[in-house]
């Protein structure tokens, strides 16, 4: 893993200067020559970002975005890390409690009296003097000036309410406004000299793990930043700042050597693909390469050749490219541009690698076409006026559906990694059955819900249950198909369909009032827990309720309650009593949900609709054996 993100460093040219890194700067401080603020406010560096269309064609609100600048690496020159607890000042740029004393919030015209805030800004001061005296560069000299005014008597003014404590500020000097005083040629080149200190010429040496070249100067890993969960300041990816790491008379990362120089690539790569908005030393925009699963997990992938074409026309989110209509495309079969995936958790001290995926870009492409096609459902929640579906197939939406309230942060990590890890690593890898019974918890519970969301969760859920049959058990997707399948003769999805036609005979016999009491809604989970109880007693409420539906219904209502009766009757003849168990498993609860599904779909389809979808699996649309309502030629649309 160390090796491909190493690889991913060097071939996007991630760094072209080691002693330098693009990072978001907040502000500008502009002085003028003799140390004096100029003008009467510090500078945002906040400018609103590209314009973005909603689905519908609408401007998106446009966000503001922190101009990024190639500033001196942040890091602590002992160790090759991020500072800690510890005080210590990085070079020309940092925070306001190091460049000021003052933490955002401070009033002006008051000096710092908190010897540790004190300790911080003398830290940045003596930076500057050390380069001053190095470079004599007359900019260096005019921000002293400014510096020590302010620890001699506070701010000219306070600082902008809007600054965060995280805020950068970075300085520049008139008459020079195009360029920030750390650009300046010599200072580069003495923080260059600064931030790779000569080791001693008895300083033991050894072999990068990674690039294979020798190396004096051991360092901790720099922190990765982006990383979903409690760390998201920074965390390492690899860490032995403590004792308690060491063992077996290996101190540090004796056991694992990897140089300054490898560590920094690959902290670097890790935080290309975790920022939305990356930007290399040179200025240009890498598109986004990960997506988040749950809370505090996501998963970061670096694709080649045909990957990345595709990717980027779908934001570079694989959700969005499943999602979609893609079945159109398809790699050469020969193509064998590589496609990596890394599963990450974030924590406090350190970052979890749960999975490192590779494989190429043909045998992705089947995995995914595979999953797509067994996806496949028709929904039944129709679209809000104007307005399209969303996504049925996003893997994060399909997760939501597993969760209470459809919300991210209740997505348990471990089986997202799970989900994603079947999907891409194709059929023979199952889906894990923790996630699946969450699903069907959430059938259950959410069965009552009549809104909206709750109906369109539904048909994702269906297709989720549907994929899982065909990639866990016998089924494919020639036995499953996307709507009704009237040769399918497994009890579930019989009972499904029978107890589909029980919750819409109650309502044809109440038309045109709606239900108070939906028997679908009451008796959906005891049908779980006991089928042929519940099948039985909703038996005998069945047959009142087409007697009702055929009592004063008018003509309409009466042709659909007979048409179902028949369907009713027909699937009732096709079922195996003795074959349905006591209880419903797993795999009877799935099937059972995409026969209940098939059934509410097609009890709205129109005669020539299920003339067509029947024609579509190449059957006789009018053959008697099929496990429907016998068909007219005649029908018509009202039928």
């Amino acid at each position: 893993m160390l090796n491909t993100l190493y690889q991913l460093a060097q071939e996007e040219k991630l760094i072209s200067n080691p002693s330098f890194e693009m990072k978001p700067v907040a502000w500008t401080v502009m002085l003028n020559p003799d140390g004096t603020l100029a003008g009467t406010d510090f500078l945002s560096n906040q400018e609103l970002g590209p314009v973005e269309y909603t689905a519908s064609g609408k401007e998106k609100r446009r966000r503001e975005i922190t101009r990024r600048l190639l500033i001196p690496r942040q890091f602590v020159i002992e160790t090759g890390a991020g500072r800690t607890s510890g005080a210590y000042a990085y070079f020309l740029v940092d925070k306001a409690d190091y460049v000021f004393g003052l933490p955002p919030g401070s009033p002006d015209a008051t000096p710092q009296t908190d010897e540790k805030a004190q300790a911080k800004h003398d830290l940045f001061i003596q930076r500057i003097v050390d380069c001053y005296a190095a470079t004599q560069v007359g900019a260096l000299d005019a921000i002293l000036t400014f510096l020590r005014e302010i620890r001699a008597n506070g701010l000219p003014i306070p600082l902008p309410e809007s600054v965060a404590s995280n805020d950068q500020f970075a300085f520049k000097v008139l008459p020079e406004i195009e360029h920030y005083v750390h650009e300046h040629p010599d200072i580069m080149a003495y923080w260059e000299k600064a931030a790779n200190p000569e080791p001693p010429a008895d300083a033991p040496r050894q072999t990068c793990l990674v690039t294979g070249q020798t190396f004096t100067h051991a360092s901790l890993f720099p922190l990765v930043k982006g990383i979903p969960g409690p760390g998201r300041a920074g965390t390492g990816l690899v860490s032995f700042n403590k004792k308690s790491f060491d063992s077996y008379g290996w101190d540090g990362g004796e056991n694992a050597p990897i140089s300054p120089y490898a560590s920094q690539s690959i902290a670097t790569a890790l935080n290309r693909l975790m920022d939305p908005a990356f930007e290399t030393q040179e200025g240009n925009k890498l598109p986004k390469r990960h997506e988040h699963i749950a809370k505090d997990t996501a998963i970061a992938y670096w694709p080649k050749g045909f990957w990345v074409t595709h990717l980027d026309k779908h934001e570079g989110s694989f959700s969005n490219l499943l999602a979609s209509s893609w079945k159109g495309i398809e790699p050469q079969r020969d193509d064998a541009s590589p496609f990596h995936a890394f599963t990450l958790t974030g924590l406090k001290g350190r970052i979890i690698v749960r999975d490192h995926f590779e494989t190429t870009a043909i045998q992705l492409w089947e995995n995914l076409n595979f999953h797509y096609q067994s996806l496949q459902i028709e929904p039944i929640t129709r679209p809000a006026k104007g307005k399209d579906l969303p996504p049925l197939y996003s893997t994060r939406g399909l997760l939501e559906t597993t969760v209470l309230d459809g919300k991210t942060d209740n997505i348990s990590p471990p089986l997202a990694v799970q989900f994603f890890q079947a999907i891409h690593k194709g059929p023979k890898y199952p889906f894990p059955g923790s996630l699946i019974h969450k699903a069907l918890e959430r059938a259950r519970a959410e069965i009552h819900d009549d809104s909206w969301r709750s109906s369109f969760r539904a048909d994702v859920r269906a297709a989720l249950l549907k994929a899982y049959l065909i990639r866990n058990h016998e089924f494919t997707t020639t036995s499953l198909h996307r709507a009704m399948n009237p040769k399918e003769d497994k009890s579930a999805y019989l009972l499904g369909r029978i107890f589909s036609c029980f919750g819409e005979m109650q309502r044809l016999a109440n038309l045109p009032r709606t239900v108070n009491s939906d028997l679908t809604t009451k008796f959906y989970s005891k049908f779980f827990a006991r089928p042929l109880a519940t099948y039985s007693r909703l038996n005998e409420s069945y047959v009142r309720h087409y007697k009702a539906a055929l009592k004063n219904k008018g003509a309409q209502a009466t042709g659909l309650a007979i048409r179902l009766n028949n369907e009713f009757e027909t699937i009732t003849r096709a079922l195996k009593i003795d074959e349905v168990a006591s209880s419903f498993s797993t795999k009877e609860q799935a099937l059972f949900t995409v026969g209940f599904h098939h059934q509410n779909h097609w009890n709205k389809r129109k005669g020539e609709d299920r003339v067509a979808w029947l024609e579509h699996l190449g059957l006789d649309p009018y053959n008697d054996t099929l496990l429907i309502a016998p068909l007219k030629e005649t029908q018509t649309a009202n039928a």
